[in-house]
């Protein structure tokens, strides 16, 4: 690695430690809205980026190679209050809350009529959500003081009527920035919707550039007749000129700072052919590898000023190959220099605030069916293992058409220990595309979005979400109305019947809520920047939120939690129905008191029960027809012809603690408020046969109709890769269960001591890094309970 890279490292690490960042976001489009009352939505909108892109504080970070960067625009807050006085105003919370609790009027959900994102949505909810720093957002207290009073206040409070997690929610909905009076209502009114969770066609940008863009949509502007239409384009204007003002703002910048004699001639150098590369591509296409880059990066950086997050690069080292292949053929630049490009560009990811679930997809096919990967694929690989770092959440397609050498390098970049990258397998995903009706030359070139979700790029607006549901809960709530009396349940047939009901209702909720969002949608979200990038929306004269892009959105219906559910299932078929060993009633009791008094049956269920993972048919089979009925019911739910897509998505983010906190007991002998199995992987430390039996398990699922997404952790000890013989065993082992039919695979390699050091000793461990749903973070950025569900996953040998 570079003198330049590690200097740069610390820089950024640096500026992640600085403490609480305030946003010029929320000041800066009031002050835009307030200039623009009466006028038509998109135009305010169009105006409001143009502020931000006029305004915004722009600076150039010490050694960087690419110019652009929240750090400015999110500024380290002032008047952060010391730790003891926040520790005062957590205790009134709690107390008022507790005071609300007892008279009947506290608030578990919050309700609101505002269209929301993904993230602010489910802080409305019952559970807590900062689960992890980089969604403790506009919170004005740092991170690890959040952590700290939380346990505090739980240690405090321990014996009042009040649930660990609700303090953990009480205290991350107080703890905001005051942007000042009115300010977030009047955004939220109008109401900002970002594009966030997609692909924006970076690719197209690069080719033709932001003039030539600028020019289609005068000429499409002179040609349109319909007002709607003239009002879309006029806010499209808007929007391209603030954003080529924008790149030339850093262009202006750059040649000033060329001629400033504090910096060193090389660094002057730098600076001035930085400050040309800026001024060509804020009109012209991109003809090296570099402008390339440092153009995707800026259109990026628009975007995140914008509000957008888990914005994903897509297929990277698709749209970038010719560039790259050309430069090295010619001697434009070689192979270390682009790397430390691309080193700058994964760093700059990391930065301040743009850590979000930011994704980057490599391998795999081209959209006419030829193999994909290629030597920016393998450099791409490459930083990936020498930087070790959580974002980009690096995706590597594997399809039988790409070369050996492909396994090679994701294998040894997994090794590295930084957790990328995740594997896909194309014969899955490529399918349940066709499945859904798409023609080979859009299955053909999917790209993981943010975790794990399915996309095709440059082509969709938002991800949609819903309410995920969660199977376990599903029993919960069998048993809660068997107690009521409005079940009966004398077989497994009956229990299991209840169960289907159940999981029909939930898909049945999860629609007509992306209903709902779909009519409130309809004329009122707009995102002017993004639909510039999204193809369709220029042709067809309208933003990407109002049926402009070339394909639909995918609804998702998240669902986790599968290992728990099914040990659960097998538990009721065994113990209550099969051998007798204890009644439905007993077993309704000893769940509703949380196994209190029923000590011995939890731990003989906690020990007897057959568990998911361990290549055993009489759970496993359970499991495969409880997916089964999952993406049957889900994708049943499209009608022939239509534009939009719901897709079923087998991945629970961090929500295996979320729901887990707020659900009771389960018949396997679960405890009320313990974590739920992570996405599609087993109970935590019941795969206890070793990871061919754990993969063994999950083969046996019907994948056939899994068509948004899917995350399966594995945990296998380092101790075990360090020579030769562990590599190969790897190696077969991922080949095998992707030849096998598996649709994806991330792999850990983090010793349990290590994780249990980092937690005691955060400040020794900064940079580790562990897998958690679809993603990775920093092991110390997380919240406790958390790591303690990542430290109890069962760690395999080969």
């Amino acid at each position: 690695m570079s003198d330049r890279i590690e200097q740069m490292r610390k820089n950024i690490d640096a500026l992640n430690d600085a403490g609480v960042r305030s946003t010029y976001f929320y000041p800066m489009v009031y002050e835009s809205l307030q200039q623009t009352k009466g006028e038509p939505t998109q135009i305010r909108r169009a105006k409001a980026i143009a502020h931000l892109m006029d305004e915004s504080p722009i600076e150039v970070l010490p050694y960087e190679l690419l110019v652009g960067t929240m750090a400015a625009f999110c500024p380290v807050a002032k008047n952060v209050p010391p730790y003891e006085e926040t520790r005062k105003e957590a205790v009134q919370i709690i107390e008022d809350y507790l005071r609300q609790k007892k008279q009947g009027t506290a608030q578990e959900t919050v309700k609101t009529g505002e269209i929301k994102t993904f993230e602010a949505d489910f802080t409305t909810k019952k559970s807590r959500w900062a689960l992890m720093s980089r969604v403790h957002h506009d919170a004005n207290i740092d991170y690890s003081d959040l952590q700290k009073l939380i346990a505090e206040m739980q240690e405090q409070f321990k014996d009042e009527d009040i649930e660990k997690y609700e303090i953990g929610r009480e205290l991350e909905r107080s703890f905001k920035i005051d942007y000042g009076k009115g300010v977030r209502e009047e955004i939220d009114a109008l109401p900002w919707f970002a594009a966030n969770h997609l692909s924006l066609n970076y690719g197209r940008i690069v080719e033709q550039g932001l003039g030539a863009t600028k020019k289609r949509i005068v000429e499409k502007l002179g040609e349109a007749k319909d007002e709607e239409k003239k009002e879309y384009y006029n806010a499209a204007l808007i929007t391209v000129e603030s954003v080529i003002r924008y790149i030339m703002r850093y262009a202006d910048e750059l040649k000033k700072q060329s001629k400033n004699e504090m910096h060193s001639k090389e660094r002057r150098q730098e600076l001035a052919a930085m400050a040309e590369i800026c001024a060509k591509v804020s009109t012209e296409k991109a003809d090296t590898f570099y402008e390339g880059v440092q153009l995707v990066w800026l259109l990026h950086m628009v975007q995140s000023i914008c509000w957008g997050s888990a914005l994903s690069f897509g297929r990277f080292d698709q749209y970038l190959a010719g560039l790259y292949e050309n430069d090295i053929k010619n001697g434009t630049i070689t192979k270390d220099q682009a790397k430390e490009i691309l080193c700058c560009m994964w760093l700059k990811v990391n930065e301040p605030r743009m850590r979000t679930v930011q994704s980057l997809t490599v391998g795999g096919i081209t959209p006419d069916g030829k193999d994909a990967a290629n030597s920016l694929t393998r450099l791409c690989l490459e930083v990936v293992r020498e930087m070790k770092l959580p974002y980009p959440n690096v995706g590597a397609r594997i399809n039988k058409l790409n070369p050996e050498w492909l396994y090679d390098e994701i294998v040894d970049s997994i090794r590295a220990g930084g957790g990328q990258p995740m594997i896909m397998n194309d014969d899955v995903w490529i399918a349940a595309l066709r499945r859904l009706g798409y023609e080979d030359k859009y299955a053909n070139d999917y790209y993981n979005m943010g975790c794990v979700e399915i996309m095709i790029p440059g082509k969709q607006p938002n991800w949609g979400v819903t309410d995920p549901i969660a199977f376990p809960m599903l029993i919960e709530d069998i048993f809660t109305k068997y107690r009521q009396g409005s079940l009966k349940l004398d077989t497994f047939e009956d229990f299991y019947a209840a169960y289907v009901d159940e999981l029909k209702a939930a898909v049945a909720a999860d629609r007509k809520e992306a209903q709902g969002k779909i009519e409130n949608m309809a004329g009122r979200c707009f995102d002017p920047f993004a639909s510039l990038l999204i193809d369709g929306c220029i042709e067809n004269g309208k933003d990407m939120f109002q049926g402009g892009s070339e394909i639909g959105t995918h609804w998702s219906v998240y669902a986790y939690g599968l290992g728990t559910a099914a040990d659960a299932m097998a538990a009721v078929k065994k113990f209550v129905y099969d051998d007798k060993t204890v009644s439905i009633a007993q077993m309704s009791q000893a769940l509703e008191h949380n196994f209190e008094g029923y000590e011995k049956l939890q731990a003989f269920l906690d020990t007897k029960t057959p568990s998911y993972g361990n290549d055993k048919d009489d759970v496993d089979l359970l499991a495969k027809d409880m997916l089964l009925n999952f993406t049957d019911i889900v994708f049943d739910q499209n009608e022939p012809g239509s534009r939009d897509k719901y897709v079923s998505t087998l991945f629970g983010y961090f929500f295996h603690i979320y729901h887990g906190e707020i659900t009771g007991a389960t018949p396997n002998g679960r405890r009320r408020g313990e974590t739920f199995s992570d996405s599609m992987g087993p109970s935590q430390g019941k795969d206890v046969s070793g990871p061919t039996r754990m993969l063994n398990s999950v083969l046996k699922l019907n994948h056939d109709e899994v068509t948004g997404g899917y995350a399966l952790n594995l945990k296998i000890n380092p101790e075990l890769v360090r020579d030769g013989v562990g590599i190969n065993a790897l190696k077969a082992l991922v080949k095998s269960y992707i030849e096998g039919g598996g649709p994806q695979l991330q792999v850990n390699f983090v010793d349990v001591e290590s994780l249990k050091k980092a937690k005691t000793e955060p400040e020794k461990y900064r940079n580790l890094i562990v897998r958690i749903g679809g993603y990775c973070e920093y092991f110390v950025n997380l919240d406790g309970s958390l790591q303690d569900e990542i430290i109890t996953r069962t760690i395999h040998g080969l």
